[in-house]
């Protein structure tokens, strides 16, 4: 096999496993060219140029590789967007938002509200109990000096 057979196995083969967004195959080109210009390969060997560029595809954001509108609809981000997708899909994380600091905060502020409310409920009922014991010792003093 030629070169260009062979390269085109390889953009069929990188095609195929990424149909969603697919691979670019003008990148897929040039990847391999640069990577038999890198290495000073004598020969097209497909065993370590595919792995390469698998490893590549991996570690490159999709807007540089991926060929446009073969991802996900423009429609996706409608409010009302409903549907199926279907076939093997690759998705690139972007922004990741931490959730669980705040939730985990938000418990902290719950159960710190909770300590408060009960020790104001204790001090409450502490405050009760000191007035009714000054009762009943002003009750007591009063009985004994009425005797």
């Amino acid at each position: 096999m030629n070169i260009s057979n062979m390269t085109a196995k390889v953009i069929r083969h990188f095609q195929s496993i990424y149909t969603r967004p697919m691979v670019s195959r003008e990148w897929t080109s040039k990847r391999i060219e640069d990577i038999m210009e890198e290495t000073s390969m004598p020969y097209f060997d497909y065993d370590h140029i595919v792995p390469r560029i698998h490893e590549e595809i991996l570690n490159v954001s999709l807007k540089d590789i991926a060929t446009p509108e073969t991802g996900l609809t423009p429609f996706i981000n409608s409010p009302t967007a409903y549907g199926t997708i279907e076939g093997p899909l690759v998705l690139e994380i972007v922004h990741i938002t931490e959730i669980g600091v705040c939730a985990f905060d938000l418990e902290e502020v719950r159960q710190e509200r909770a300590h408060i409310h009960h020790q104001r409920r204790i001090s409450a009922i502490r405050s009760a109990t000191r007035e009714r014991e000054s009762c009943y010792e002003l009750r007591s003093l009063l009985r004994q000096g009425v005797e």
